[in-house]
């Protein structure tokens, strides 16, 4: 998990993704007996590929909360103080 942000949500979300990843893959090479270790990085490279379209459609989401805020602000008759 070299890398890895940990500050915040983002920080806490991809450090338990990584270690999801850690975990999953670690019973596939426990039991894995090729010497290639083919199913691991079988396992590895799946877990690897749902944990990024899981952190991209995080990253969409948390960007659109701020977004749909500042249509809200630019509405025409909108009034900040309430």
């Amino acid at each position: 998990a070299g890398g890895v942000p940990h500050r915040g949500l983002a920080g806490a979300v991809a450090i338990g993704g990584a270690a999801m990843v850690y975990a999953g893959t670690l019973g596939v090479f426990v039991e894995d007996e090729d010497a290639g270790l083919d199913r691991t990085m079988a396992a590895l490279d799946r877990a690897l590929e749902r944990g990024e379209r899981t952190m991209r459609f995080l990253d969409r989401a948390c960007s659109f909360v701020p977004r749909l805020a500042e249509r809200g602000r630019d509405r025409p008759g909108a009034d900040a103080t309430g």
